[in-house]
C-alpha cells in the first residue's frame, strides 16, 4: 500500500510541475528538438537511474532496498512524460 502512496506523489508532482517547465521552456524560447531532448532526457535519466537501483521489498518492510532514490526517479519521469504531453497539447492547439 505504501508502494501507491509513493508512486502516486511521483505522477502527481510531475503532472503538477509539468506545466510550469513547459512554460519556462517557451518563456526562454528554446526550440522544439531541444524542449523534446529535455523531456526525452528527463524520462530518460529517470529510467536509467531506477534500472540502476531498482526498489527491492516493501517500503519500510524487511530487505527493503533502494527506495531512498525511487520517488525522485519516478518523479523525473513523470515530469518528463507530462511535459512531453503538455508540449504536444499545446503545439496542436496553439502552434509550437
Amino acid at each position: 500500500m505504501a508502494e501507491i502512496v509513493v508512486l502516486g506523489g511521483s505522477l502527481v508532482a510531475g503532472f503538477v510541475g509539468a506545466p510550469f517547465i513547459q512554460g519556462a521552456m517557451r518563456a526562454f524560447e528554446i526550440t522544439i528538438g531541444t524542449r523534446a531532448a529535455i523531456e526525452v532526457g528527463l524520462i530518460a535519466w529517470g529510467v536509467l537511474a531506477i534500472y540502476r537501483r531498482p526498489p527491492q521489498g516493501g517500503v519500510a518492510g524487511p530487505g527493503s532496498k533502494n527506495w531512498d532514490t525511487f520517488p525522485f526517479n519516478a518523479f523525473l519521469v513523470s515530469l518528463g512524460a507530462f511535459t512531453m504531453v503538455d508540449g504536444v497539447v499545446i503545439n496542436a492547439f496553439f502552434g509550437s
